[in-house]
């Protein structure tokens, strides 16, 4: 597609009037003429009868404004026994497309989803800005009658084109200036005057031209003839690029094979993105070994706690994995007051990890267990019910779940996928409330540490207060930063931040205040300690709360889509770079989208275009190790909502430092 051309000539405008009948409230089946008319058209009003037959007596010649020759249209009116309410949703949808026509009947312009008016645009030449007027409306059945709301719009419209952009960047005479172009202008929306309609920029060929061909009907033609054809436009500039605007609706991602040790893989597919049953005779991708343990359990449980001690053995075999001895302390009862004693003199000899039997899920005995541990100490804990060990059928699968929470926890890893590239850090941020609390939050951030070279992570936690996001977000990512350098001599060269827990009203002041606050903070840092390279940064807002559906149209029957479907046009704002992904696969009802908005996206050297950037996030929702299978958000976003509402519902204060690089919040 080619974005910029000059008009050179005005098509005609098609103008027709078409004789309207519509039902009348009268009973009688007689015909009477109204009163009203527009330009000697009269308009007459009928029922219709269910004995009768089609009404096509109605007919209209026009110019069609390409072909120059008279054509026939026909309105064809039949009875269809089918009552519309006034509180149907039909009718709201019909009422609302008669207000469209009457609004384009003003003359005004389709811009997105809202009409502008461009003739009474105010225009600052001085920023190379107009603004445009318009209206958002909308009839709907409220509690008493149908309504309208009509409000205020504003478009600021950029007056410079792609292809003052393009000389712009050429009078830089920098090597780089078509990877600077690119990122100015991928991601971004476009409106194409010849038609008005708005486009996507998903990529820039530079090394396609206007002049060259492609296949048309039976015949090739060039873009810049095309375009005089259809158009009536006139491309100066045959040597510019060409912008690339992806078409696509839905397209469905390839299924990811899940790596365990000694190059074990599952292959997953459309049908099942559950790996459980492959888990348990597979070796864990990266084991860390079970030593110098504890385990804490009230003495009425001494039976069932052997039991599970054995099938965790038994599981240990069978995944490879080493389960030393753990030093055994039991207490009489299962007071909070009992479990944190035992605990704080357990915490005395540094263990690795403590396993705690408990007798239900009460929550203050909870908190108390991972207060003593995880902020008095940095001792890792597994927490089991003990009614979960008591039916036998079931003991085998838990024992398989802790182990591998286990593992987890001690830093390692049961599975793993293949990375394209290396470099990259993908964080997740949310924020939870203190149920005790509601003016008190906590901001939970964890990120990778190139999962291509390694599996690692750093996770951390503060108070958050609202409006101050945005300084507690770079502390978080200065400690990220430090540890990523630690761990591999060398900055990323890649971040990608998902952030959840915006609302939509939010998302202008994340743009404000979080964005530019974190371009500028790592813009200072690569410069005194990258080495010469520049940060490429994507900050992605994650939304799970839709009430949008998709579905996938299988022989005339509505599905679920596969899991791996991305939607990246049609249901998609025009304003907004972004896209749905529907990662999971569900067994009853409807599967629910995740919607994934691009706030800003660094492209340098082609190395993210969007698709990969929607390949790379569905990588990433196979990765949360609390479940063998995807995700409706990317691992990190769900590891921080995990810490986040352990943070904010159990400890109401901040982890020990000590835990920063291990999943202990599992």
């Amino acid at each position: 597609m080619n974005e910029v051309a000059e008009q050179k000539g005005r098509g005609r405008q098609l103008q027709s009037k078409v004789n309207t009948t519509s039902p009348s409230s009268s009973s009688s089946g007689s015909e009477r003429q109204d009163n009203s008319s527009d330009s000697g058209t009269v308009l007459k009003r009928r029922r219709i009868e269910e004995d009768d037959c089609p009404i096509e007596r109605i007919k209209q010649k026009a110019k069609d404004s390409n072909k120059h020759e008279e054509k026939k249209y026909k309105m064809t009116i039949r009875y269809t026994n089918k009552t519309i309410e006034s509180n149907n949703n039909m009718a709201n949808q019909i009422w609302n497309l008669i207000l469209r026509q009457i609004m384009k009947g003003l003359e005004l312009q389709l811009v997105g989803r809202n009409l502008y008016d461009p003739k009474n645009k105010v225009s600052l030449p001085q920023y190379g800005l107009e603004l445009w007027p318009g209206y958002i409306t909308s009839i709907r059945q409220h509690q008493e009658n149908v309504l309208l709301c009509c409000e205020m719009s504003h478009k600021v419209m950029r007056t410079e084109t792609i292809l003052d952009i393009i000389r712009r960047y050429q009078k830089e005479n920098s090597e780089h200036w078509q990877d600077n172009f690119k990122r100015e202008i991928i991601g971004s929306i476009v409106l194409t005057n010849y038609n008005n309609k708005t486009y996507r920029v998903d990529d820039v060929d530079f090394k396609s031209k206007p002049c060259d061909t492609f296949k048309f009907k039976d015949r090739e033609i060039s873009y810049q003839d095309y375009y005089g054809m259809r158009y009536k436009l006139h491309i100066r500039d045959i040597k510019q690029p060409m912008l690339v605007s992806n078409p696509k609706a839905r397209r469905v991602l390839s299924q990811e094979k899940i790596k365990f040790s000694d190059h074990h893989y599952f292959q997953t597919s459309s049908d099942c993105v559950d790996w459980t049953n492959a888990m348990r005779s597979k070796e864990m991708y990266q084991n860390i070994n079970l030593t110098r343990w504890a385990i804490v359990y009230p003495k009425k449980f001494y039976d069932v706690t052997i039991n599970f001690l054995n099938s965790l053995q038994n599981v240990a075999k069978g995944m490879n994995y080493s389960v030393g001895k753990p030093k055994h302390f039991d207490i009489y009862d299962d007071r909070p007051k009992s479990y944190i004693e035992k605990l704080m003199r357990i915490n005395q000899d540094d263990p690795r990890l403590v396993a705690v039997i408990v007798p239900n899920n009460a929550a203050d005995r909870y908190s108390a267990i991972k207060r003593v541990t995880c902020v008095d100490a940095a001792v890792p804990t597994q927490v089991i019910v003990a009614r979960t060990l008591t039916k036998p059928k079931g003991l085998m699968t838990i024992a398989t779940k802790v182990m591998i929470q286990i593992n987890c926890k001690l830093g390692g890893a049961p599975w793993m996928i293949d990375f394209p590239i290396s470099g990259v850090m993908a964080i997740g941020f949310d924020i939870s409330h203190d149920p005790t609390n509601r003016s008190k939050s906590y901001g939970a951030f964890v990120a990778t540490m190139d999962l291509k070279k390694n599996v690692k992570f750093f996770s951390s936690v503060s108070e958050h207060k609202k409006g101050e996001a945005s300084g507690t977000i770079a502390n978080h990512f200065i400690g990220a930063l430090k540890a990523f350098k630690l761990e591999h001599k060398a900055l990323p060269e890649r971040i990608i931040f998902y952030r959840d827990g915006v609302d939509e009203g939010q998302n202008y002041s994340v743009i404000e205040d979080e964005v530019e606050h974190l371009k500028k903070m790592l813009k200072d840092i690569y410069d005194k300690f990258g080495n010469g390279k520049k940060p490429k940064f994507t900050f992605i807002v994650v939304t799970k709360k839709l009430n949008t559906r998709i579905f996938l149209n299988k022989n005339s029957k509505y599905e679920n889509p596969e899991p791996g479907t991305v939607v990246d046009s049609v249901i998609t704002l025009p304003n907004r770079f972004e896209f749905f992904l529907v990662s999971q696969s569900v067994r009853q009802g409807t599967v629910a989208p995740t919607n994934y908005n691009i706030i800003h996206h660094d492209v340098q050297d082609n190395d993210l275009t969007p698709d990969r950037l929607q390949i790379l996030t569905y990588k990433y929702t196979h990765l949360y190790y609390n479940w063998s299978g995807t995700t409706r958000v990317p691992a990190v976003v769900q590891y921080a909502h995990k810490l986040a509402d352990l943070a904010a519902k159990s400890l109401q204060r901040i982890p020990n430092l000590g835990l920063n690089d291990k999943l202990y919040y599992l």
